[in-house]
């Protein structure tokens, strides 16, 4: 008969199990509104939930607004079904005007005081 046999089992120690990933906290992403009569960038992509934060950059006040019938152009100022229209109203100097975006798809939104001079802006929630 054979001598006992002796089985070496390894004590290595167990490593965690990662949780599965989620999707990323949501983020503010800065759009500046400068003396050039330019939302910068002009077009901005950024998931559900994000903040857009447009920040008066220059001396010359500016508005945000996708709002329906305020703008010149009709195209200006559009948005998904189901998303609500928003307008800043005045944004002076060194002021801040914010929008959390929670529906999905692309809105067009304009300065309304610089529509003329092509101040329109576009962002695609994905």
């Amino acid at each position: 008969m054979a001598a006992g046999l002796v089985l070496a089992v390894s004590a290595a120690p167990r490593l965690p199990v990662a949780a599965p990933l989620g999707p990323p906290p949501p983020r503010t992403v800065v759009v500046g509104m400068a003396d050039d009569m330019k939302f910068s960038p002009a077009m901005i992509a950024i998931s559900p939930g994000d903040t857009v934060e447009w920040v008066v950059t220059g001396a010359v006040p500016h508005t945000v607004t996708d709002a329906p019938g305020k703008a010149a152009l009709r195209e200006h100022t559009t948005r998904p079904a189901g998303a609500a229209p928003w307008d800043s109203g005045l944004v002076e100097q060194g002021k801040r005007y914010r929008q959390v975006f929670r529906v999905r798809g692309t809105y067009t939104y304009v300065c309304l005081l610089h529509e003329a001079s092509g101040m329109v802006g576009k962002l695609v929630v994905r």
